[in-house]
């Protein structure tokens, strides 16, 4: 039955291109033989590849659909027939590299990456529309209208999914088949094993999913390969190879923008693996908004390779060429933040390469800095910067770390870049020259009044004087990243980017000045599923104030996720990963926790919370990107009545059910109460 459907499929591929390229033949030149040549290139690609064959037949019947158009008599003059021609030229032979790669990926690759085959078609027949329209829109909308009577990529993918099923169940059981399909008289067997290994401990830690055939496959293949090599593997949560990695088109001199489990990322080439342990060491431990977290790294792939998130909005200068409203201030704020926070860790952390394109702008707008770890020669994230430049990029170094020497590279030294690299966004010139500001050359004054939180003339010039200060060339006389965050918040308040949670309760209209804030923080990533300890991630100081339940308000800045998927197929979407709050009483004894169902009864404290806790936060389901939540409770909540001086509220992540995960990665807690 499947060889007669094969059969048929490849009888239709060959009649619908035979046909295109008769059409084409009659086209003007250069359609004619170039357009017709390079199709032939992809037909015969796609006839030799073995794997995904439904889905890349679908794309030649989608691609001869709309080269069938330009058969049309064209109106153009010859410059600019030449020049579209060339464009869909370029789409083309896109797709026919795209084609030769498929033919040549191994079946491990495909079992990873099962659904961003589909993804990468998709592109492509976006990419091949629009160069296709500027010859023909008529007849190619007629034709467009025609490609959902040709067949449904759907379908076609779902049948190289079963198709691949079937080759996994027979794989499992047969040895022979086990060995072709590894290649391993020909495969880096390492570099394979430890692609397996990792790919089911992410599965058996709850942050991947297989089917049934993929995970016995990978149990067979592993056991066969430790047969034969004697050998096994360790992998870690970060562990990814270059199997599951698919690679696209450059966006700096050394990344590449990629696809990764069908989500977009940017993939970067370290130099050797003992570098990237080193890194991959520190950044297990570092998690800020405002700093690019990794997603996972290869230390088996020739190069080594990092994954991180990818910013769409590529490095700042970039965006504001094409932003020019965006809030400066707040961009050079968050990434004093980042610094302020990378700065408090024990032992502190020096970025030591800061310049303006290791800081990125996520999809929200927001300053995420990069390079956190790596060294000048692994952190280009612009491709305006090669590696040939790192004589200008040496100019947004401190004078006395200019000669990259380790000892030099300060906290100061960070605090100086970043001032430099504020100035230029603001307006200033910085000199290209780095001997010009080892020798004191230092940016004129921008014009700050262009920004409008810096409107008035006032903070201006606490602003201009807080950047002289950054860059002054002792380093002792430079403030810290914290005392320099201290001092923009003073000279504009509305700049704490915690302020809506300090607003001050207010009585009869006015504001009552015995108010006190009280605040918890702790930044510090963890994770939890159903078998975790459930003891508070933080707790907060005890309650002070002027009578027995002093406390008017109550502020949680949360960030988290869930595990990233679910495997529920159903309408069913059940959420079991949260955060909870409890709050702690101390007697003669020892502290306790308040029994809330007793206290307040008629108080819903959420779906499966024990009695004496009371839910904060629901993670948003099946998303693996880190949101922030802001939840108040004023003088009316329940618990906020209940609370009494003394008391102390802790913080809970929580989890239910296997497969389900809350990852933490910090909290603020703050505390108003009436003294």
């Amino acid at each position: 039955m499947h060889s007669r459907r094969v059969k048929k499929a490849v009888d239709v591929l060959d009649t619908v291109v035979a046909l295109t390229l008769q059409v084409l033949k009659a086209s003007p030149e250069p359609i004619s033989s170039t357009v017709g040549s390079i199709l032939s290139q992809i037909y015969d690609s796609v006839s030799a590849t073995k794997q995904n064959r439904n889905q890349l037949q679908f794309l030649v019947l989608r691609t001869c659909t709309v080269l069938q158009t330009l058969g049309t008599a064209q109106n153009y003059a010859d410059a600019d027939l030449q020049k579209h021609v060339t464009d869909l030229v370029r789409v083309l032979e896109a797709i026919r590299d795209f084609a030769i790669a498929q033919r040549k990926k191994p079946f491990l690759a495909l079992v990873f990456t099962p659904d961003d085959l589909r993804l990468e078609i998709d592109a492509h027949e976006r990419n091949l529309l629009a160069a296709a329209s500027a010859f023909q829109t008529a007849a190619l909308l007629h034709a467009n209208r025609k490609l959902d009577d040709i067949g449904d990529q759907g379908r076609a993918h779902h049948q190289d999914l079963v198709d691949r099923l079937d080759t996994m169940k027979t794989a499992a059981a047969n040895p022979e088949v086990l060995d072709e399909l590894l290649g391993t008289l020909h495969a880096d067997v390492h570099k394979t094993m430890t692609a397996m290994q990792a790919v089911l401990d992410r599965e058996r830690s709850g942050r991947g999913m297989l089917s049934e055939e993929a995970r016995a496959f990978l149990e067979a293949g592993l056991r066969r390969l430790k047969e034969e090599t004697g050998k096994s593997v360790d992998t870690h949560w970060w562990t990814v190879t270059g199997y599951e990695v698919e690679k696209g088109f450059k966006i700096g001199s050394s990344l590449a923008a990629g696809r990764w489990h069908g989500v977009a990322v940017a993939v970067q080439p370290i130099t050797g693996s003992e570098a990237l342990l080193s890194a991959v060491k520190l950044w297990d431990r570092i998690h800020h908004p405002n700093i690019l977290s990794f997603l996972g790294a290869s230390t088996t792939d020739d190069p080594p390779f990092v994954i991180w998130p990818y910013m769409p909005h590529g490095t700042v200068t970039h965006f504001l060429e094409d932003h020019r409203d965006t809030d400066l201030l707040t961009i050079a704020f968050e990434t004093l933040r980042a610094l302020e926070y990378l700065h408090a860790r024990k032992p502190p952390v020096v970025h030591g390469n800061l310049r303006p394109s290791l800081i990125l702008v996520n999809e929200a707008r927001h300053a995420v800095l990069a390079g956190v770890g790596l060294s000048s020669m692994d952190t280009e994230f612009n491709a305006a910067h090669a590696l040939s430049d790192n004589l200008r990029n040496l100019r947004w170094r401190a004078p006395e770390a200019m000669m990259n020497q380790q000892s030099s590279l300060t906290t100061a030294a960070d605090v100086y870049s970043w001032a430099l690299i504020v100035a230029a966004l603001f307006g200033s010139k910085v000199p290209e020259d780095a001997s010009k500001l080892a020798l004191g050359t230092r940016p004129s004054r921008p014009n700050l009044a262009r920004v409008p939180a810096l409107a008035p003339q006032g903070i201006q010039d606490a602003f201009w004087q807080l950047l002289q200060r950054c860059w002054s060339p002792n380093p002792a006389e430079r403030p810290s990243a914290a005392e320099a965050a201290a001092a923009i918040i003073r000279a504009v308040p509305w700049m704490d980017p915690t302020k809506l949670l300090f607003d001050f309760p207010r009585t009869d209209g006015q504001l009552v000045d015995q108010m006190r804030l009280s605040s918890t923080s702790l930044n510090e990533y963890i994770m939890v599923n159903q078998s975790s300890s459930q003891e508070p991630y933080v707790l907060t100081k005890p309650v002070e104030g002027g009578d027995e339940h002093p406390v008017r308000r109550v502020s949680f800045l949360l960030r988290c996720h869930d595990q990233g998927f679910h495997d529920d197929e159903t309408d069913y979407r059940g959420r079991y990963a949260w955060v909870e709050a409890a709050l702690f009483r101390r007697d003669e004894a020892a502290p306790y926790e308040v029994d809330l169902e007793k206290e307040v009864p008629d108080y819903h404290r959420g779906h499966m919370i024990g009695a004496t806790r009371t839910e904060i936060i629901r993670c948003k389901f099946a998303d693996s990107a880190q949101q922030i939540y802001a939840i108040t409770w004023d003088e009316n909540h329940p618990v906020v009545r209940l609370m009494k001086k003394g008391d102390r509220l802790g913080v809970i992540p929580r989890a239910l059910f296997p497969g389900w995960q809350t990852h933490l990665y910090g909290v603020e807690v703050h505390v108003i109460c009436e003294h």
